[in-house]
């Protein structure tokens, strides 16, 4: 099953593509390769040493790569379990299964990559945000020393004439607004 599947995906993309295929028996052996180099996983899930599914767990744990099961197991509760846990498709050997790999392989490559550049420019887009929330603040803050400037005389810090008349026409038409009485002293 091992060496037709290999031929399968070795004729789909072909040796000179510069993909290559490693085929493995055990999950310790699959655990063994440098997992981050790989584009893709095909698992079963009967193995000699673990089932499909721990291996996986193993594997997203260790790599950011998708990962097909390819099996006789054709219980949708397993399949449900498989996705549930991180597989990105489930594929049971039935038929004319080995042409369906390669358009399935290439499928979850697609989603695998859109996913990638997704997760990029939400960082780049949180980033974005967080600087703009500085030059948001660094701008009301200089807004404001603008304000204080307008507002004051620069040689005694007190409020100037157009910001005393402001106030007045400000507080004059809060005290009629309510009713309440308006003192004003000038020294």
């Amino acid at each position: 099953q091992r060496a037709l599947l290999s031929d399968a995906i070795g004729v789909h993309y072909g040796v000179t593509d510069g993909h290559h295929i490693v085929a493995v028996g055990t999950g310790e052996e699959c655990l063994a390769q440098p997992l981050c180099e790989f584009d893709v996983a095909l698992l079963d899930y009967h193995l000699p040493d673990m089932t499909g599914l721990d291996l996986m767990e193993r594997i997203l744990a260790r790599a950011d790569l998708p990962v097909i099961f390819v099996t006789g197991e054709n219980t949708s509760m397993t399949a449900a379990e498989a996705i549930q846990r991180g597989a990105q498709d489930y594929v049971v050997k039935l038929g004319d299964y080995l042409f369906a790999i390669p358009v399935i392989i290439d499928k979850s490559l697609r989603q695998h990559h859109i996913r990638l550049e997704n997760e990029r420019l939400r960082k780049e887009m949180e980033s974005m945000l967080s600087e703009l929330r500085v030059k948001n603040i660094q701008l009301n803050e200089s807004l404001a020393t603008v304000r204080t400037m307008a507002d004051t005389d620069h040689l005694t810090g007190l409020a100037n004439r157009r910001k005393f008349a402001e106030d007045l026409d400000h507080h004059f038409a809060e005290a009629k607004r309510y009713g309440f009485d308006l003192t004003c002293c000038m020294c």
